[in-house]
This record gives C-alpha cells, sequence and structure tokens, in this order.
C-alpha cells in the first residue's frame, strides 16, 4: 500500500510519502509560506517515488494539538487531495500519539510544547492514551511519577534527564508503518485544547 504524511500543525511543513516500504521525505522550515509549499512538496515528492495521487491509498495528517492555522492547513490539504482520488482514506494523528510512539516505556507521560510558558499533557500505558490532553503551565508539571517524553522543543526549558522527540510527517510515516490496521487511528479533524485567541467581535448591542 502506499500512503501521505503531512504534518503542518507545529508551523512547519513536512511531507512524506511511503511506496511499499521505502519513505519519499520533504520538510520546510519556512512557518510563513505553508499553505503556498505544501502542494509543490507533495508534487516533488510523487515525482520522486514515481506515483500518481491516484496510487496513494491512505493518507494521514496530524491534527494537533498544535498552532490552530497550521492544523487547519494540513487537513485542508488531505481533504483536497480526498476530492480528486474520491477513494484515498483520510486518517487523522494525533501529537501526543507521534511523541508516545518514540518512546518504549510503559507507563509514560507525554509533554508537548504549547509556548506561553505552557504545555500539553497525555498519559500513556503502551501506545494506549489513558487519560485525556491536558493544558497546563510548565511549572505545574509533575515529573516524579511517569516516566517522560516531551517534544525537542522544551529540551533548554526543561532542562531535566528525559527522553525528547520530534513530530514531522517522516515519524509519522514510520508510526504508521508499524501498525497493523488503522481503525483506531482519529478521525480527520482539528483537535483543538486551547481555546482560540481570536474571537468574534462584539455587536453594537452587546457592548
Amino acid at each position: 500500500m502506499n500512503s501521505i504524511c503531512i504534518d503542518t500543525s507545529l508551523g512547519f511543513c513536512s511531507v512524506a510519502i511511503k511506496k511499499d516500504k521505502e519513505i519519499f521525505y520533504s520538510i520546510s522550515k519556512d512557518k510563513s509560506n505553508q499553505s503556498e509549499e505544501i502542494f509543490p512538496i507533495i508534487d516533488k515528492l510523487l515525482k520522486e517515488a514515481n506515483l500518481k495521487i491516484s496510487d496513494i491509498d491512505n493518507a494521514f495528517c496530524s491534527i494537533g494539538p498544535g498552532s490552530f492555522t497550521g492544523i487547519r492547513i494540513g487537513i485542508a490539504a488531505v481533504r483536497g487531495l480526498a476530492i480528486a482520488h474520491k477513494s484515498l482514506n483520510l486518517y487523522g494523528v494525533s501529537n501526543m500519539q507521534l511523541l508516545a510512539s518514540q518512546s518504549q516505556l510503559k507507563n509514560k507521560l507525554v509533554i508537548l510544547n504549547a509556548y506561553r510558558e505552557q504545555v500539553y499533557i497525555q498519559k500513556f500505558i503502551d501506545m494506549e492514551p489513558v487519560s485525556k490532553i491536558e493544558l497546563l503551565d510548565i511549572h505545574e508539571i509533575d515529573f516524579g511519577k511517569e516516566e517522560i517524553i516531551a517534544d525537542k522543543s522544551l529540551e533548554e526549558i526543561i532542562s531535566k534527564k528525559i527522553s525528547y522527540g520530534n513530530i514531522n510527517a517522516k515519524i509519522m510515516a514510520d508510526y504508521v508503518e508499524n501498525k497493523e490496521d488503522y481503525d483506531n487511528f482519529d478521525v480527520c479533524a482539528p483537535l483543538y485544547v486551547r481555546p482560540p485567541d481570536a474571537k468574534p467581535p462584539k455587536r453594537m448591542f452587546d457592548l
């Protein structure tokens, strides 16, 4: 089976195409042009893999937590691909799940940078989440109970000897490769934990 993995949830734009056991991967770290860059990257990788979009069976997209705009860009891209390729199967992948997949520990606390001195946390046993995703201030993290894996952007902030991982489409492709079935993947819809900053303007008579 051939798959495409897309991650734009944390500001970067990364795409991986898995053709049988081979992975074709590209990342752009220009955070200002995700929406302009994503389809040229997809086209380039399809050519490298000698595939057409109609040859892709499954599309996986990071659904968050992360940047509100970035999450929407990635999901819109895979939905756009599905319009062109009606039989394309769409799956969502949580960033917490991607971090958890990079640790062999049984009981683990996954920590993702939410910026503004805040983090997202979620507890896992093996690869199964056993708690909801929470948004905490960094100083509220309890480092004493579970083993921890955090995203690498927190390495200098936390300054503790814990495991660190990355989030990108290549890691997603590796994670997907090791799944026996796709029944437990999330729906391809945004996973928002923090409320949006932008609020609708008040109407005149609400003032």
